[in-house]
């Protein structure tokens, strides 16, 4: 609420600015749809609920072989008009299945388990291979008319519509052939990046597609139309509903999606021994949140501290059109930068959204931009904040 706490939330980000930890970046986050904002990790935990969704096993079919396809699992379908590539572990086994007169391509620990589940007993494995041999091989995207920009994508080369390698494949469910979209998942994400795979997220603020043949849709009220058109093509295998764990949003309740946007961080990976370290000389009060500290430590990922909001301390970050910024410390900073005197008449938004910097590199314009600092930041700098 006062200037000068905010002040101190401005003075601490201008020292993580100065020593290189508080930069911009594009991510995939927790993204809330109903307050249109990302939230950071922390803000998860503890807010998961038990939901159905749809369990879905979907035929990609392998260019140049005849009938032959990577079976996939997955219960967002929704996402796959965003399918960039399939990942499977390079060190797992992995079978070719006769299925009538078709083959499909799973890992040999989840045959059973997946064939079980669709109810299919009559099947004879025909080949064994490793996941590392099944790199590189390409398939046709299975929404490819509904989605004509994946076109564009098969264009590009082969790193695109193909079989990639990932140790985050796991034996524990699906089929051990992972559908990856990277602009809607943590993981994809990092395997998009290594895979020079562009971080496509068709989806606006509001969670609705932006995309193919169903834009403007809400994403879950898309996922009955991409299972209908699956089937229509006589690539679906099995269509049912799972229970699991779903992240909901702390403040409205509301699920949350995962999505690609450019956001705001604290570097948290390169300081995190410097704070297991300091944090042998803790006494802890009781005594057993010394190890809680550290695991919660060891576990958390850089913090992503901007939020779509309104209401909050303004992240003091301004920016030109030549995609310069800069860093304020204190309110003084920001007057003697300032077009004008710079005086506003209170930090919060609208008045400190007025102030136009000149800036430093190229003499054009900088304006704030629009986001806010996460509220737990607020409360994270309270025992110097509290001080100005």
């Amino acid at each position: 609420i006062k200037d000068e706490y905010i002040e101190s939330g401005w003075y601490t980000l201008k020292k993580a600015w100065d020593n290189g930890l508080f930069f911009r970046d594009k991510r995939v986050t927790h993204w809330c749809p109903r307050c249109e904002t990302a939230l950071a990790e922390h803000e998860i935990r503890g807010e998961y609920k038990m939901v159905d969704d749809p369990s879905i096993f979907v035929k990609f079919k392998v260019i140049g072989k005849d009938d032959e396809y990577l079976l996939v699992w997955t219960t967002t379908p929704w996402t796959l008009p965003a399918n960039l590539a399939v990942a499977v572990h390079p060190d797992y086994d992995y079978v070719e299945v006769m299925v009538d007169d078709e083959t499909w391509i799973v890992a040999e620990a989840l045959m059973k388990s997946v064939f079980s589940q669709l109810k299919i007993y009559n099947y004879t494995v025909i080949g064994y291979l490793k996941g590392k041999d099944l790199e590189g091989l390409r398939y046709k995207h299975p929404l490819l008319d509904e989605n004509p920009i994946q076109k564009e994508f098969y264009e590009k080369g082969e790193r695109y519509h193909s079989v990639i390698l990932g140790e985050h494949v796991t034996l524990e469910d699906g089929t051990g052939c992972v559908h990856t979209a990277p602009g809607f998942g943590v993981e994809d994400f990092d395997m998009g990046k290594m895979y020079g795979l562009e971080a496509y997220s068709p989806v606006d603020d509001l969670g609705r597609l932006s995309d193919s043949k169903y834009e403007g849709l809400f994403i879950k009220d898309a996922d009955p139309l991409v299972i209908k058109d699956l089937e229509k093509k006589g690539l679906m295998v099995l269509s049912t509903t799972i229970n699991h764990k779903y992240p909901f949003c702390w403040r409205c309740k509301s699920p949350l999606i995962f999505k690609s946007t450019e956001q705001w961080f604290l570097d948290i990976t390169s300081i995190k021994s410097k704070i297991l370290e300091k944090n042998k000389n803790v006494q802890w009060i009781p005594d057993w949140v010394h190890k809680r500290y550290e695991n919660g430590v060891e576990n958390v990922g850089d913090w992503c501290i901007s939020r779509q909001r309104y209401w909050g301390m303004p992240l003091p970050i301004w920016s030109c059109e030549e995609g310069h910024n800069v860093c304020i410390g204190s309110k003084e900073e920001m007057e003697r930068m300032a077009k004008g005197d710079g005086k506003v008449k209170e930090l919060h938004r609208p008045y400190v959204d007025d102030v136009v910097i000149t800036c430093p590199e190229c003499g054009k314009d900088m304006t704030r931009v629009k986001d806010i600092v996460d509220v737990w930041f607020d409360s994270s700098i309270a025992s110097w904040a509290s001080l100005h």
